[in-house]
C-alpha cells in the first residue's frame, strides 16, 4: 500500500456517514467532537484488507504481529494526519501485558483487534471538507479504493445519526480463526 490518493467529496456529518456503513463488520469511526487542532479530524474506515485479533488467553507477541501488519508507504504532505493503515482497539490489559502486569481481562473483549484499512474517509471539521483517501500498490489501485469507499457511502442508507456509534466488531464466523496471534485476510477488494 505504498501509493496514496486523495479525492475531495461533499461535506457531511461523520455520524451520518457512519450510519451508511455501520452494519458492515469492522467499520470504524474515530469521531472527534472537540475544537482546536487536536479535534479537527474525524475518520471513517471500513472493509479492511486484513484483521488482527489477539485474545487475552493467547500467547505469542502481539506487538510483533502488529508491527508486521503496519504497511510502509507514501504520505500526502497536505493530507490529513491519518491516511489509512492500521486502526482499531487496544485494551489497557494489553498495555499491562507489555509491562508484565497481571490485569484481569475484560470478559468480552480481545486484547487487540485491528484492521488494515486501505481506504479512509477523513472529515476536516474546521474546513468542512471530506476527503476519501485510498492506498494501494499503484495510483490506479489507490484511486479505486478511495472511490470504492465513497461508493459504499453513497449506496448506504441516509438515516438520522445512529443511537449507538458502535456495531459488531466481527462476524461470528471470524471470532475464532486459529491459535496464537492471528491475522486474517478479509474478503474485500
Amino acid at each position: 500500500m505504498r501509493r496514496v490518493v486523495q479525492i475531495a467529496a461533499p461535506w457531511r456529518d461523520p455520524a451520518l456517514a457512519l450510519a451508511a456503513l455501520a452494519d458492515e463488520a469492522w467499520s470504524l469511526c474515530l469521531l472527534s467532537g472537540g475544537g482546536g487542532e487536536r479535534g479537527r479530524w474525524s475518520y471513517l474506515a471500513s472493509r479492511p484488507r486484513r484483521v488482527l485479533v489477539v485474545e487475552a488467553a493467547e500467547g505469542g507477541d502481539p506487538f510483533a504481529a502488529l508491527e508486521d501488519l503496519i504497511p510502509e508507504g507514501d504520505m500526502l504532505a497536505d493530507g490529513p494526519p491519518f491516511q489509512g493503515g492500521v486502526a482499531g482497539l487496544a485494551t489497557y490489559e494489553l498495555g499491562g501485558r507489555a509491562q508484565g502486569l497481571d490485569l484481569a481481562a475484560h470478559p468480552d473483549w480481545p486484547h487487540l483487534a485491528v484492521g488494515l484499512y486501505p481506504a479512509v474517509l477523513a472529515f476536516d471539521h474546521q474546513a468542512q471538507r471530506l476527503s476519501a483517501i485510498g492506498r494501494g500498490d499503484s495510483q490506479t489501485q489507490a484511486r479505486a479504493r478511495a472511490h470504492g469507499l465513497l461508493a459504499a457511502l453513497e449506496a448506504g442508507p441516509r438515516p438520522t445519526p445512529p443511537a449507538a456509534l458502535a456495531g459488531p466488531m466481527a462476524r461470528p464466523e471470524e471470532r475464532r480463526v486459529g491459535e496464537g496471534c492471528r491475522s486474517r485476510w478479509a474478503p474485500y477488494p
